[in-house]
């Protein structure tokens, strides 16, 4: 378990170096502007150490994350675009927030220590920064609109409120059992339910691929054509207030929301498992069409053969090679690096999905 501590001068230099490897981290994994290779600057560190604001998250005497913690106003939060802010009551501000290679938890110990302290708090990130818009969704941050720094750059801003936590505990856990269920009466058409479970299944091998909760972001993949059967000219504007009044987090309906995005409406995928849903929604299409067609189904399918399909563009028409490359794109992933896991994921279920081949089809 970790503790907490102010962090002191003769820190810095541990400081710098976790900072040094977010930063590494960061433009790893497609975030290279947010940090860039200064930022935080040495002198800003130095502020936050002498005025007392940097605060250490360490494993016995080892420190394995820091966070600066501010009270008062915050001078960039003063203008935002968007919902706006859910209060106007004071507020602490969670910025600089970075971890060591290796450790895990840091964000969480930094949110149990400051909702101890506080029960309105606010934090912004860039919009590439995917790792901490999870973490900030999942404990229960509510967007609320844009910020822009002293610089221009613009950030999403998030604010958590102890009232929205009590009821986001009324919430459930989104499971693939509770998903076919709420999907039960919506979802009837055969095609429609193996599409559901296409996605699904791609939707598991992309958890696996990004190390997430497998069931989890299945269950999201099922239900994500929740409203389709019943509005098919009005998808997803009857998606959002039923399932969050059904007990879906707000979390897991933006996610959902978000495969319509540059189609429908303007929710824009920002983290992995929203940008996953984006990119495989109409893949799985495509892999169905070129699976159907083979005497062995899936079961032998191999990305050559299906990337030769891809690039035809008569084949299987109504599958957007524009959105499937550009959900690609979001993830940092070739189209053909997207394919090879969701077909994977989509052989293990062959069966169920008729995708066996033309040579197993009944007389």
């Amino acid at each position: 378990m970790y503790t907490i501590r102010t962090a002191e001068k003769k820190d810095k230099d541990r400081l710098l170096e976790i900072y040094a490897s977010a930063r590494k981290r960061m433009a790893e994994g497609g975030n290279p502007n947010q940090w860039g290779n200064i930022t935080p600057r040495e002198e800003l560190i130095d502020k936050d150490l002498e005025v007392g604001r940097s605060l250490a998250v360490c494993d016995g005497d080892v420190i394995c994350g820091v966070f600066a913690l501010f009270s008062g106003a915050d001078p960039t939060y003063g203008y935002i675009e968007g919902r706006g802010w859910l209060n106007d009551r004071p507020y602490l501000t969670i910025h600089r927030i970075a971890r060591a290679d290796g450790a895990r938890g840091v964000f969480d110990a930094a949110m149990e220590y400051c909702k101890k302290r506080s029960d309105n708090i606010r934090i912004d990130t860039h919009r590439d920064n995917a790792p901490m818009l999870h973490l900030v969704r999942k404990h229960g941050f509510k967007e609320c609109g844009i910020i822009y720094l002293a610089n221009g750059s613009p950030r999403i801003a998030f604010q958590w409120t102890s009232a929205q936590e009590a009821e986001r505990k009324d919430t459930m856990d989104l499971t693939l059992e509770k998903a076919k269920e709420l999907n039960k009466d919506m979802v009837t058409e055969d095609h429609l339910i193996i599409h559901s479970l296409n996605v699904c299944y791609a939707m598991g091998a992309m958890a696996e691929h990004f190390g997430e909760d497998k069931e989890h972001w299945m269950a999201v993949g099922y239900l994500h054509d929740y409203d389709y059967e019943k509005h098919p000219e009005e998808h997803l504007q009857y998606t959002e207030e039923p399932l969050l009044a059904a007990g879906v987090s707000p979390e897991d309906v933006r996610a959902i929301m978000s495969h319509g995005w540059s189609i429908i409406n303007d929710v824009e995928p920002q983290t992995d498992m929203e940008k996953s849903l984006f990119a495989v929604d109409e893949l799985t299409g495509i892999i169905q069409a070129c699976a159907r067609m083979r005497p062995e189904g899936i079961s032998d399918l191999e990305v050559k053969s299906f990337m030769k399909k891809f690039k035809d563009k008569k084949f299987a028409a109504k599958c957007d090679r524009e959105l499937i490359k550009k959900g690609c794109g979001l993830l940092g992933m070739e189209v053909s690096e997207v394919a090879a896991i969701c077909i994977e994921g989509m052989r293990q279920h062959a069966a169920e999905i008729g995708l066996l081949g033309t040579a197993h089809a009944e007389a």
